[in-house]
């Protein structure tokens, strides 16, 4: 069960669309640098280091990114209860990235239905305020699960 005051809360969504492998653009630019802070350019550059995909997604088309730029992503920041900015997230379908906020230094690594953590402490608090943000609104696209595992 959520907790009444969580620890976390999940902030600033933004949501990079995929492009369809049949979509006229799939042989298109992917990304464009100009929706993206440094810190999250340097972020997306791990994910795809993670992925073993050499490239720039700035420069390069949809296609030499395979199946991250047909899903697309889900990126979140988090907030702690000082309204500090603590983490970003990053997910695309069950897996996804959990970063200390404006750097690559990753805390958790999101696989299917669960959470890898370095801190299992930091698992439970996020899966506390993703409970809670489900509870206000059932449609926010947050991942499925964040319980450490």
């Amino acid at each position: 069960m959520a907790e009444d005051n969580p620890t976390f809360r999940f902030v600033n969504y933004h949501k990079i669309a995929g492009v369809g492998r049949a979509d006229a653009n799939w042989e298109s630019t992917w990304l464009r640098a100009d929706d993206f802070s440094e810190s999250e350019k340097k972020q997306l550059a791990n994910i795809l280091e993670e992925w073993d995909l050499d490239g720039d997604p700035f420069t390069g088309s949809c296609k030499d990114f395979q199946d991250l730029a047909e899903c697309g992503f889900d990126l979140w920041d988090v907030v702690d209860a000082t309204e500090q900015l603590v983490f970003s997230i990053w997910t695309y379908t069950d897996s996804g990235m959990i970063y200390r906020y404006g750097t690559t230094k990753r805390v958790g690594e999101i696989i299917q239905w669960g959470a890898e953590f370095d801190d299992n402490s930091v698992g439970w608090d996020l899966e506390d305020a993703r409970l809670a943000q489900k509870t206000l609104d059932p449609s926010v696209p947050l991942p499925s699960s964040l319980k450490p595992t």
